[in-house]
């Protein structure tokens, strides 16, 4: 389970449900590749399981799997050593630890050039922001976001666009108003495309706790109008009892135009705002 940090907010349990079911499968992938002796696979989903154990945060034991991994047989290539230490250098980041960080990351930077691989670039160039960003040093966390942004667009990566300009926007809200935050809002605007992830406002949370109490009687409510009839009728002259069900039409039209209404007021009043 990722720390109780993570836990607190609702909004985030979708992502620990698929996260956590991730790291099931990777677990999954790791032992079978293991019984097949299949080192570089293994590698793989060991990569995978590293990266989602930083992301819950423990970024501790992400690192101490990753420095295994460095030395295993499944990382002999050169490659593979590169993507392993751009993930020890998003755990060090997560400690604080810029120096160390920036030290593996240029040479893995520099691998990747070389290599003429784009994706492995972008991904170094956008870990060089946010240590440059964490280091105070602006026109360089600048500069490497925006490269990493143009990379990951020509790929069409739109997810890691996504995290790339998520970054910026908490880099923007730490540091507050100012040219920095001018510059970073530039960036923002010069993207052909923003995409964003759905999330519950702040301001609607005591709206959301009163539909949560309302859900349920609503639900009975409206199940006890549309609910089918049940009528009993003796026949004439016998002990037998005849069970007649119907719906009304009606009272099922009715619940279906209150729900729809509903939804249509909800819908307006938790539209989420338009970010820019």
């Amino acid at each position: 389970m990722p720390q109780a940090r993570y836990v607190g907010p609702y909004q985030n349990w979708p992502l620990i449900w698929l996260y956590r079911t991730a790291a099931g499968w990777y677990r999954r992938a790791l032992a079978a590749f293991e019984q097949l002796g299949e080192e570089t696979g293994a590698a793989r989903a060991e990569l995978q399981l590293a990266e989602i154990t930083r992301l819950f945060g423990y970024s501790g034991d992400s690192l101490a799997r990753l420095d295994r991994l460095r030395s295993a047989p499944g990382a002999g290539s050169p490659y593979r050593r590169a993507w392993i230490d751009r993930g020890r250098a998003a755990a060090l980041l997560d400690q604080g630890q810029i120096d160390a960080a920036q030290a593996i990351l240029a040479p893995a930077l520099l691998f990747f050039r070389e290599l003429g691989d784009p994706r492995g670039e972008a991904a170094a160039l956008a870990l060089q922001g946010r240590a440059a960003a964490q280091a105070g040093q602006v026109e360089a966390a600048l500069a490497s976001y925006r490269s990493s942004l143009a990379r990951f667009r020509t790929l069409g990566y739109t997810e890691a666009r996504e995290q790339v300009l998520y970054n910026l926007r908490t880099w923007r809200r730490q540091i507050g108003p100012g040219e920095t935050s001018h510059q970073i809002g530039a960036i923002l605007a010069e993207e052909p495309e923003k995409r964003y992830v759905a999330r519950f406002p702040s301001s609607k949370i005591a709206l959301l706790q009163i539909l949560s109490l309302a859900a349920l009687p609503l639900t009975l409510l409206l199940t006890a109008i549309a609910s089918p009839k049940l009528v009993l009728e003796r026949l004439a002259g016998t002990r037998l009892v005849l069970a007649q069900i119907y719906y009304d039409p009606l009272l099922v039209f009715e619940a279906l135009l209150s729900l729809w209404l509903l939804h249509r007021e909800l819908g307006k009043r938790l539209a989420f705002p338009k970010e820019k």
